[in-house]
């Protein structure tokens, strides 16, 4: 019965299953249509019929990695083939088969482990399945592999702990390495006249050697420049010296970086040159990543809300008058304008005129002397004035003592202030004065004179209800 299948089963195998190539190219062109039509007009069939066929490529794709990993087998001793014969192998320290697909290099943590449905061992333990040889071997802890331990747990980035961690195992790219499959010369690009390995470029080449003399004390050169590759990292990681009060592991990681970044600019950047002073721009990183790691960096404080520039309501039974004034830079026009508004932050009146030809100095006492005019006549006695310029607030208040800058309306300022009445002229910052601000703004368009509005314009409702609700700091949108 098998035998009669066998040619029926190898035509399916060839022209359905294992016709991968054409499976994979003839949904990339259903998805490019499908694409292409979407742009045009959306179709909500056409939607999900892409997502369904961008599934079924994926599971294409994974078929195809898995079919060519089988075919190179390169990788099947340690990484285990559901295809090999022996489903498991024996393992005589802990009279357990172990599974083929959990032969992975590295080291596992293994809570369990099953030779078939009946056996359970309940042993944990830290095990290295297969070294380079394909030999069995345990190890009892991480103390047994140091050198791991040193570079995963140093004081290093991340992409500076894998570079070390490649380098310890010679798995950087260099050109010792690429010239088994190119063309390329194996010497090294920095002195070209060794093989660059992995240790001779970060350690040995006679430029490497230059800057690592910067930094290494004479007497400790020697176990510097003779050490393995792993050892020699995690001698230097597990040094406790400091140079320029910086770590050693710090410095020491950050130069393998630079030397491997210089030597990839060396290779692939035709106008770049070496740095005179190598040692001083690793110097330089080294101290701006210990600041950026150290304790003594403090979270900056946030503002006080009490103390946040925001619009703040009068007191029961004061009212508050918020004066702005605005210059065009181009044709040089001014406008003013303020508003009143009630210790419950309700609109009482407000007003706004064109100026014409002035500056922002008398812009803002002309938006302040309508305002208290306005207030007396409606009756107010207790009064707050606020405005955003600070020498205004000094010329009302005869702080400046200079009577040549004093200009006439601040003598009728002043006059209104003789009142039998209680007037506080205080300074308030722009960004807690947006509403005379805006108002002051739209007076920039206004042709006419003075315009009183006893309902809130609407261009202010918006600003009007941030201001009631006593939200906090906001920045003036410039105008």
């Amino acid at each position: 019965m098998l035998e009669s299948r066998t040619g029926f089963l190898q035509k399916w195998n060839k022209e359905v299953f294992g016709d991968i190539r054409n499976r994979k190219n003839r949904l990339k062109r259903r998805l490019d249509g499908i694409q292409n039509s979407l742009h045009k007009k959306y179709n909500p069939f056409l939607e999900e019929l892409g997502k369904n066929l961008a599934k079924e490529l994926k599971e294409v794709l994974n078929q195809e990695e898995a079919l060519w990993f089988q075919k190179s087998r390169s990788m099947w001793i340690r990484d285990g083939d559901r295809n090999t014969r022996s489903k498991y192998k024996f393992d005589p320290d802990s009279n357990t088969d172990i599974p083929h697909n959990l032969m992975i290099r590295g080291y596992l943590k293994l809570n369990s482990l099953c030779s078939n449905e009946n056996a359970v061992v309940n042993k944990c333990k830290l095990m290295e399945f297969v070294d380079d040889l394909g030999q069995w071997r345990n190890l009892e802890n991480l103390n047994d592999i140091p050198e791991e331990r040193d570079i995963w747990k140093a004081n290093a980035t991340p992409s500076n702990k894998t570079l070390l961690w490649r380098l310890g195992h010679g798995k950087r790219p260099t050109r010792n390495r690429l010239v088994s499959w190119s063309n390329i010369s194996p010497l090294c690009p920095l002195c070209g006249k060794f093989k660059e390995t992995n240790i001779h470029l970060i350690r040995d080449c006679q430029k490497a050697v230059t800057i690592w003399n910067s930094f290494i004390n004479p007497r400790d050169r020697a176990c510097f420049y003779i050490l393995p590759v792993k050892e020699w990292i995690s001698w230097n990681l597990q040094r406790k010296v400091k140079f320029n009060n910086n770590q050693w592991n710090i410095i020491f990681a950050i130069g393998c970086s630079l030397i491997w970044k210089w030597r990839n600019k060396l290779c692939f950047e035709n106008d770049f040159e070496l740095p005179e002073e190598p040692h001083r721009i690793i110097l330089h990183h080294a101290k701006t990543l210990a600041e950026a790691w150290s304790e003594e960096l403090t979270t900056p404080k946030l503002m006080p809300v009490e103390d946040a520039h925001e619009w703040r309501k009068p007191k029961q039974g004061w009212i508050k008058i918020n004066a702005g004034r605005a210059v065009c830079i181009q044709n040089k026009m001014a406008s003013c304008g303020a508003l009143l508004r009630d210790h419950t932050g309700k609109w009482i009146c407000g007003y706004m005129t064109n100026l014409g030809l002035s500056n922002v100095f008398i812009a803002e006492l002309w938006g302040i002397y309508p305002g208290l005019k306005l207030a007396w006549d409606k009756g107010f006695k207790k009064v707050i004035v606020e405005s955003d310029s600070s020498l205004v607030v000094n010329q009302i208040l005869g702080k400046n003592t200079s009577k040549s800058s004093v200009h006439p309306i601040t003598q009728s300022i002043k006059s209104l202030l003789l009142y039998s009445w209680e007037v506080e002229i205080k300074y308030s910052p722009r960004s807690s004065n947006m509403c005379a601000d805006g108002i002051a703004k739209k007076g920039l368009s206004w042709l006419g004179g003075l315009v009183y509005y006893n309902d809130p314009p609407n261009f202010l409702l918006r600003q009007l209800r941030l201001d009631s609700w006593d939200s906090t700091c906001r920045s003036d949108p410039g105008g």
